[in-house]
């Protein structure tokens, strides 16, 4: 074996070795003998407590035996007896026999410092005191004293803790024990001070030698029998006194005892030492031998670790470690060249993954976040730092994640599961999600590769594109409809609203009012198809909503009391709001908002009350129509404004009404919701801006200019039932009407007649009544013309209808619409008429 070996260097340390041994000998030694001697005191200790203990213990037991036997004395029941029946003088009879009584035994005992006889409140009857233990002025102070509980069965005696009162000499224990009469009441107690320092003589004459105490102490812990605390220099032995809650305890002192064998302890150690520095001289020696070369390439080791991967270990020291520093330079270059391929590796990678134009997310096995790529940041709202050991519930709901999650672990890849998302600041998201394992060379998976991907903007403009398309496609069908449907639609609300308002019994007006109303039913249905197609906005005037509401309800209110049998609540707001919005139009939202409720309570079991609002915030006009019903499930809500969902049964709606009534309030610069704060029925709330200051009222708000009676007017409509009706209406209305039912037959009446005003149709064949009105206006420049059409989809008509100073009603039309707006033009005519001349003469 070579001197300059590892091996031959390893074998020299017997030597120390063996000093080592040597050393723990000597303490192993010191330290039995250390454990012998305490043993020894411990156990003289204890047999020192054991008669202590049992001294003290016949103490206490005599003190509670004396005050039992005390308390079997008749004079204290005699005593307490005649104070019940407020015999005095006896009653200080026994008081003072039982204080003679008292002192006779406080002087037989001598151990006493106090003897109490008090009643149930604590108030002192007969009260001994050692005058040698109480200080002159303590002696003269009564106090009440409570000693036992009155629980305390007859016979039974409470001992107090040890105690220690000012002006009290010794320590002292307080038996006491109440009097129970036959009846179970309380009469009072005995109490008997002991004093403690009988044995305190006795623990005093059996201390041992030496620096140590014995004293009696409440019990700090139970115990069945001593109990030991060692610390470095002393012991302390705990034995309990049986029948009370106190102990011997006795503190001793062990320096003294171990004393001799601390001397051969020192001596042992200074061997030790000696040893111990010889050692240290050889160990030093050649450890600095053996291990300067694998210092050297230790520290070799600490700076390649620390990021110099090009840095070589010397080859030095014996074979052994040259081998090891040869080994390590080929590990480092190895490990320098994977070092290199990797980093190139992950900055293609991680500049792939942050050049992205998707989110990628990686996740460990337990699906934690731990690469966030720039997208991703820009997508969710979350950067890398706050997104890093969070799971992908920052930004998917529980459930879609539960979803994903399971696919994952069950299939190892996902692809493309459409799921909604949401970002740091709670917007939602429709995204698009693709999943796959990330796996090691053995193919176990140690994570996973999210690639998410925004198809917000995409779905919504899939979702506008079909919107558009259908909308094309309702609105080509209409069109068609529209024309051929009004038409007759308007012989129908006519005719009804006449008939209605002739003399008739109950039962035919009843019969007339659901008529009409199926009419004006009909007319809605094809009013809100053609506004929902339309789309196109109208003029905004003032419009109060308490007018609108009266005037609604004025259509309604019979349905809903007598038809229906729903109690109907209005609360108009006093300041009477008003809004920027067309009156006709407000009138529909109202229509459908208070039909929807009709509809909801028709089944409802409960309360049926339908309650509308109106109320002027600082900020808005409010409109609520609150139904007592079922109310809207929350499956609902999402889809509840959509165009041709409906909540109602088959047949019973159209599925247009909440999206007509959101497209009205919106042109009017409002909003209309779901009232969420309504736990129990539906309410919705529209709310709009306070109408402007200079905006001209609605004159549909009002009620009808006054008639033009004698004035000649000219119908024109290839619907001759249409022309009947419109010639009747103007007729009852006092005007010279007559009909044409061909565009032939009106150009011939209007070449041999003068006529005040024309009323005709717009769509009559080959000949369209814009002819009608060019020729009337040629023949006489000042005719004033009406059109009247059911073709109201066409978009071309309706831009050649713009080019003509014509008012235009739209079929099918009530009475009062008719009327309102045929003498609105006579008036307007009749007031140019009066300017003309005033215009001549300023001229």
């Amino acid at each position: 074996m070579r001197r300059d070996s590892l091996s031959y260097g390893l074998l020299r340390w017997i030597l120390p070795i063996g000093i080592g041994a040597v050393a723990v000998v000597s303490g192993i030694t010191y330290g039995a003998a250390r454990s012998v001697l305490l043993s020894n005191l411990e156990s003289s200790i204890n047999v020192i407590n054991d008669v202590a203990a049992t001294q003290a213990s016949a103490y206490f037991r005599q003190r509670q035996s004396e005050l039992k036997t005390l308390c079997e004395i008749s004079r204290f029941r005699d005593h307490y007896m005649t104070v019940e029946y407020d015999l005095k003088a006896e009653a200080n009879i026994h008081r003072d026999e039982i204080k003679l009584l008292l002192k006779r035994f406080s002087d037989r005992t001598q151990v006493y410092l106090r003897l109490r006889y008090q009643d149930p409140s604590g108030n002192r009857i007969v009260e001994i005191l050692n005058e040698d233990q109480y200080s002159p002025v303590l002696s003269q102070r009564d106090v009440k004293m409570q000693p036992a509980p009155p629980s305390l069965e007859k016979g039974e005696v409470h001992i107090s803790k040890i105690l220690n009162e000012s002006g009290i000499l010794n320590s002292f224990v307080r038996y006491s024990t109440p009097f129970i009469d036959d009846s179970g009441e309380f009469r009072g107690a005995l109490i008997l001070d002991a004093s403690l320092s009988p044995i305190h003589a006795i623990l005093k004459k059996m201390s041992t030698e030496g620096r140590s105490s014995i004293l009696i102490r409440n019990t700090t812990k139970k115990s069945d029998g001593a109990r030991a605390q060692r610390t470095k220099d002393s012991i302390l032995i705990e034995t309990p006194i049986l029948g009370t809650p106190w102990s011997i305890a006795t503190t001793n002192d062990h320096q003294e005892l171990l004393r001799p064998l601390r001397i051969v302890g020192r001596a042992a150690l200074a061997t030790v030492i000696i040893s111990t520095l010889i050692m240290i001289v050889l160990v030093t020696r050649q450890v600095k031998e053996l291990l300067d070369p694998l210092t050297s390439l230790a520290n070799s080791v600490r700076e390649f670790g620390k990021g110099k991967l090009s840095l070589q270990a010397e080859e030095t020291g014996s074979p052994e470690i040259a081998s090891l520093a040869s080994t390590f330079n080929q590990m480092a270059s190895g490990l320098k060249k994977m070092n290199d391929d990797l980093r190139n590796s992950e900055a293609r990678y991680r500049n792939a993954i942050e050049q992205s134009p998707y989110a990628i997310v990686s996740l460990n096995r337990e699906f934690e976040i731990n690469l966030w790529n720039a997208k991703s940041t820009e997508l969710f709202g979350y950067s890398d730092q706050e997104a890093q050991g969070h799971s992908l519930d920052i930004i998917l709901e529980t459930k879609a994640l539960e979803e994903f999650i399971r696919q994952a672990s069950e299939y190892g890849t996902v692809d493309q599961i459409q799921t909604k998302g949401h970002t740091h600041e709670g917007k939602v998201l429709d995204i698009s999600i693709s999943l796959s394992a990330q796996k090691d060379d053995a193919g176990t998976p140690y994570g996973w590769l999210a690639i998410l991907i925004d198809e917000t903007e995409q779905r919504r403009l899939q979702s506008r594109l079909m919107q558009a398309e259908k909308m094309n496609a309702i609105g080509n069908l209409l069109a068609g409809v529209a024309h051929e449907l009004n038409n007759p639609l308007a012989a129908v609300i006519g005719f009804a609203d006449l008939v209605n308002h002739l003399p008739s019994n109950s039962e035919e007006k009843e019969d007339l009012n659901h008529l009409y109303a199926s009419a004006l039913r009909c007319r809605d249905i094809v009013q809100g198809l053609l506004q929902f197609a339309r789309q196109e906005k109208t003029a905004l005037k003032r419009v109060s909503l308490n007018k609108a509401v009266q005037k609604t309800l004025a259509l309604l209110e019979y349905r809903i009391a007598k038809s229906e049998g729903i109690r109907l609540e209005t609360n108009f707001d006093p300041s009477e709001p008003e809004i920027a919005a067309d009156f006709q139009k407000i009138q529909q939202v109202l229509v459908n908002l208070i039909t929807n409720a009709i509809d909801a309570l028709n089944s409802h079991l409960g309360e049926r009350l339908i309650a509308i609002t109106t109320k002027k915030t600082q900020n808005a006009c409010q409109l609520i129509v609150y139904d007592s019903g079922p109310g809207v499930s929350s499956e609902k809500l999402a889809t509840l404004f959509d165009p041709f969902v409906t909540t109602k049964l088959a047949g019973k709606g159209t599925g247009l009404g909440l999206s007509i009534s959101k497209q009205i309030v919106e042109e009017a610069s409002g909003t209309l919701i779901l009232d969420e704060s309504v736990t129990q029925g539906t309410g919705f709330l529209a709310a709009f801006p306070p109408c402007p200051e200079d905006l001209p009222s609605s004159e549909m708000e009002g009620e009808l200019p006054p008639p033009s009676p004698g004035k000649n007017v000219l119908v024109v409509d290839d619907e001759a039932r249409v022309a009947k009706l419109m010639v009747r209406f103007l007729s009852e209305d006092g005007l010279d009407a007559v009909a044409a039912h061909t565009p032939k037959s009106a150009l011939g009446m209007l070449e041999n007649d003068s006529f005040d005003l024309i009323i005709t149709d717009v769509d009559m064949g080959k000949v369209k009544g814009t002819e009608i009105f060019r020729a009337a206006r040629k023949a006489q420049p000042n005719t004033v013309v009406i059109f009247v059409t059911g073709n109201i989809l066409n978009p071309s008509l309706s831009q050649e209808l713009t080019e003509y100073d014509a008012p235009v009603i739209t079929k099918p039309f009530l009475r009062t619409d008719f009327l309102r707006v045929v003498r609105f033009t006579l008036r307007e005519a009749a007031f140019k008429k009066l300017e003309e001349p005033a215009i001549k003469q300023t001229s």
